[in-house]
């Protein structure tokens, strides 16, 4: 048994696994682990702290919700206003737009009528008058619709009732009786006083013509830049809203 073991050994010695027999024979000493002072194990905050921080980030989400749907309702409130006066100023813009015109108009039959008047006194023709009744018609009745229009102006309404009554007053006490001068061939049909008479009475009318037209222009140019504002209110309480909406679905 001994010459055993010692060959043994000696082919232990001879393959260099001294360092593995030793372990092989080492006793069995188990390991104690130590703690430093200075070292804790975390497990995790306790439940407590995690429900405040919870509740916390709730809180400011909700916090966050309330803003955004609170700027949305604004915005589309904004919008809604924006909308009804973008409404009235085109609105405003349109009939602005119709007096000029109608204004416009009513001036070209005064001189329409106006022709016809001196070429009867010049030459005596009847036909040379077609234009004065025709226009003599359609002046009161275009008057009165324009009257209409600008009902909602108390200045402009002032202008174009002094139009009316210069106009009336230009058929009746000048153009009619010198329609009937010209017919019985009185001398005065044709002087050169009664003449200066109609193109005084014609250039005040066109100068009171002058006068509205512009003022309305200048109304027709504020309105179409109201209804300019209103659009681009519009447009951005549009964007604000629909900013914010996405906003506050991105939070849910």
């Amino acid at each position: 048994m001994v010459g055993a073991a010692g060959f043994a050994m000696e082919r232990i010695h001879a393959l260099g696994l001294r360092e593995t027999t030793d372990t092989l024979y080492r006793p069995y000493v188990p390991r104690v682990f130590t703690l430093r002072p200075d070292l804790t194990i975390r497990r995790g905050r306790s439940s407590p702290a995690r429900r405040t921080d919870g509740l916390r980030a709730r809180r400011s989400l909700v916090g966050a919700a309330v803003v955004l749907i609170l700027l949305i309702g604004a915005s589309f409130g904004a919008l809604l206003v924006a909308i009804a006066g973008l409404r009235e100023a085109d609105a405003g813009v349109t009939r602005a737009a119709a007096q000029l015109r109608s204004a416009g108009q009513l001036e070209k039959l005064l001189i329409d009528m106006e022709t016809g008047l001196r070429g009867f006194v010049i030459t005596g023709e009847e036909r040379f008058l077609e234009p004065w009744t025709e226009g003599r018609a359609a002046f009161l009745r275009q008057a009165a619709d324009l009257a209409g229009l600008a009902s909602d102006d108390p200045a402009q309404a002032g202008r174009l009732q002094a139009i009316t009554q210069a106009a009336t007053a230009y058929v009746d006490d000048y153009a009619t009786p010198l329609i009937d001068a010209a017919r019985r061939d009185e001398p005065s049909a044709s002087s050169a006083e009664t003449t200066q008479q109609g193109k005084d009475l014609v250039d005040e009318l066109r100068a009171q013509f002058a006068e509205f037209i512009e003022a309305e222009r200048a109304i027709y140019l504020s309105r179409q830049d109201g209804a300019q504002v209103a659009a681009e209110i519009a447009t951005l309480g549009a964007t604000i809203g629909l900013a914010a909406s996405v906003l506050l679905i991105a939070l849910f």
